[in-house]
């Protein structure tokens, strides 16, 4: 993640999607998960899975994770996330660098 933040801000992106790559999301609503990006209401969208997508494990775990961290975020641990340039720029500042290769 730190690599493809710093590579976003090195090239100027406008925008940077995350997926994870275990099948859970579909790289066919991209458009959607931009879409408030896009409009400049967000400056980060976190996707939304569907208890159907998720395996029963996880399930648990998201139930947990929901509750604790409260507000308006139903699915904080989705892998799913857009975000647009200021966020982008603000996270790859603030992510631990790393020394002789430890963090």
């Amino acid at each position: 993640m730190k690599n493809a933040l710093r590579y976003a801000v090195e090239h100027s992106f406008e925008a940077l999607v995350l997926l994870d790559g275990d099948g859970q999301h579909d790289p066919r609503e991209i458009p959607k998960l931009l879409e408030p990006i896009t409009n400049d209401a967000a400056d980060i969208v976190i996707g939304f899975r569907s208890f159907g997508q998720m395996p029963a494990y996880r399930r648990i775990g998201r139930k947990v994770l929901d509750h604790a961290t409260g507000g308006p975020v139903r699915d904080s641990q989705c892998g799913f996330r857009a975000l647009n340039r200021r966020a982008i720029e603000v996270l790859a500042g603030t992510l631990v660098k790393e020394v002789d290769g430890y963090l």
